[in-house]
């Protein structure tokens, strides 16, 4: 099966904004359930900070983080607390800052690197060469 680069590239971007609608699609029902919780639980901040600790050491015993310490816990668990208290404000400084991080490492991941496409008349040339035993390279 031949597939073109345009069709290949089509097929990724559906295939990834599929995959970012499913993302949203959950974070906006994990959000649900979150401010349910905080809300009907009434839950202190050092719950909340116990559970980081917990799901820290635990992502560290799976193999997924190597060390935490009690920054990345307090960082953490003030960042969900500020989400789940509804501060609009930091929330939309954490957003830009993100997008502002996402810009510049796709600046960097482009900077110097092109892709080489063959024509199709190349690849006819190339695939009747091979047809005939690859004996010749007339006209290339």
């Amino acid at each position: 099966m031949q597939i073109t680069l345009d069709e290949l590239l089509n097929l990724i971007m559906a295939r990834l904004d599929a995959m970012e609608m499913a993302v949203e699609d959950l974070k906006v029902r994990v959000n649900i359930l979150m401010r349910v919780v905080y809300n009907t639980e009434k839950l202190t901040d050092e719950d909340w900070k116990k559970a980081v600790e917990d799901e820290l050491a635990i992502m560290k015993k799976a193999g997924m983080l190597e060390t935490f310490g009690e920054e990345e816990v307090h960082r953490l668990t003030e960042s969900m607390l500020k989400w789940l208290k509804g501060d609009v404000e930091e929330i939309k400084k954490a957003i830009e800052s993100y997008r502002k991080r996402i810009e510049e490492i796709a600046k960097k991941s482009t900077q110097g690197k092109s892709i080489d496409i063959a024509s199709p008349d190349l690849l006819h040339r190339l695939d009747a060469l091979k047809n005939r035993g690859g004996k010749g390279l007339k006209g290339i």
